[in-house]
């Protein structure tokens, strides 16, 4: 596996906003708590940086599990106590 901390900082991306969640707590892979039940905090999450940044953009840079969290938030999608629902208005 790439050391994509190292690559971002040699692309020029200062340490200290690089940010890396682990959306599985222990890492320990419960597939009746998907990952995706983190899409409100990833959310509030990009909210924050963008006020204290005072920006309207932000760069994601997603890998795995980060790629659907990044998407699910893209869409609008929100944590229920169902089943994710892809379908769902934005």
């Amino acid at each position: 596996m790439l050391n994509l901390k190292q690559m971002l900082m040699q692309a020029g991306y200062p340490d200290e906003i690089i940010w890396a969640p682990s959306y599985l707590g222990s890492g320990v892979l419960d597939l009746t708590f998907p990952h995706t039940d983190n899409v409100n905090e990833v959310r509030d999450f990009i909210d924050t940086v963008c006020d204290y940044l005072n920006v309207d953009v932000i760069d994601i840079i997603a890998h795995s599990l980060g790629c659907s969290m990044a998407y699910s938030v893209f869409r609008g999608l929100e944590k229920h106590n169902t089943p994710v629902d892809w379908s769902q208005p934005n």
